[in-house]
């Protein structure tokens, strides 16, 4: 084999393993796209679904955890809280300023609790 064929076939490798990385990370952003419309459906169903009647003083939030959706009143002090504010950030991330009735916000329900003890 030839110095000159030996190098073509490299290239030709290298071009193969490039598209495939391509069609690979094509892949993959359509999937996330999809499981983040599917994640945005169904938190927009739950959150319309629940009574959302709240205390002066106090929103609703709602986590899905292992499953099954729980309601947190949050009192209004916690808007300038950190760590929640990190929740906050977390659920524009995900499902963007359009949230209809109850905040939903991408966490376990745990986490939720620890942050508001």
């Amino acid at each position: 084999m030839s110095m000159k064929s030996s190098k073509h076939m490299d290239q030709a490798k290298t071009k193969r393993r490039r598209n495939c990385s391509i069609r690979v990370k094509n892949a993959m952003g359509q999937l996330q796209e999809q499981i983040l419309k599917w994640r945005t459906r169904e938190y927009k169903r739950i959150s319309s679904t629940y009574n959302l009647g709240t205390v002066k003083g106090h929103f609703s939030v709602l986590v899905l955890s292992n499953g099954e959706t729980q309601k947190f009143l949050v009192a209004l002090r916690y808007l300038s809280h950190p760590p929640f504010i990190k929740l906050l950030e977390a659920a524009e991330q995900e499902f963007g300023f359009d949230q209809k009735g109850a905040l939903v916000i991408p966490c376990e329900a745990s986490e939720l609790k620890r942050i508001l003890s």
